[in-house]
């Protein structure tokens, strides 16, 4: 069976439904689930949000004007219409992210060189070959889930989280990267800093750069290139408090 004919649908709350897939990091499947997503956004006058992570779409609606039974049929008809056509898979935007890695910006890179037993040019070299999807928005506004990493690369979170890592910090743990979109508490390893803002407010809107199924990839620069762009590099604060 195709994974994608393999789901299941759950009553998440009182105005929302929740759709799973085969837990697993797959671009045509997530590219499926956007456009089942898409179609599913079209079923007036009942929808009012979606929310597509890697295997998963969570759909909030009027409960009061259609009960969750007769949504969850009508969700069910959508997959099973799209599972049965032959689809071309689309992607989103191509995106690139400017980033400086050194020991100043990646704070962990002297660490994850003695973990791997590798050079800082070749976690630069893993981190920039690859070609990112987009999977899912969350933990703060505008963090964006990236994956996959290079296998040489994979590193568990840090056994004991930051209080607080800068703003443009770019970051792996296990399978994914990410670029902290503001100074936050985090987990992840720092291999970098970038300049570039992860989102901005226009008319009291928020805009992420990036979106669920963009394709990111990221580019080495020198600090001159980095401070040019207007990027403050941020150290480490080892005697810090928080």
């Amino acid at each position: 069976m195709h994974e994608l004919n393999r789901f299941n649908i759950f009553s998440y709350s009182e105005n929302a439904i929740l759709i799973q897939w085969p837990s697993t990091i797959s671009a045509t499947l997530h590219q499926d689930i956007i456009s089942i997503g898409q179609q599913i956004s079209r079923l007036s006058p009942w929808f009012i949000e979606q929310v597509c992570s890697y295997h998963s779409i969570l759909i909030y609606y009027r409960f009061e004007a259609i009960s969750a039974s007769e949504f969850s049929q009508k969700i069910e008809a959508i997959i099973q219409r799209f599972s049965g056509n032959e689809k071309v898979c689309e992607v989103g935007r191509k995106i690139t992210i400017d980033v400086l890695y050194d020991e100043e910006t990646g704070w962990d890179n002297q660490l994850l060189c003695q973990m791997k037993g590798c050079s800082l040019q070749e976690i630069i070299n893993w981190h920039t070959k690859r070609t990112y999807r987009a999977y899912a928005l969350g933990f703060t506004p505008g963090f964006c889930y990236l994956a996959s990493v290079d296998e040489k690369l994979f590193a568990p979170r840090k056994t004991v989280p930051r209080k607080k890592v800068p703003a443009g910090a770019v970051a792996i743990a296990h399978k994914q990267t990410a670029i902290y979109p503001d100074a936050s508490p985090g987990g992840w390893h720092i291999i970098g800093q970038t300049a570039q803002p992860m989102y901005q407010m226009s008319n009291n809107e928020f805009q992420p750069l990036i979106n669920v199924g963009d394709i990111v990839t990221f580019r080495s620069i020198d600090k001159e290139t980095f401070l040019a762009q207007g990027g403050e590099v941020v150290k480490e604060n080892l005697n810090a408090s928080n």
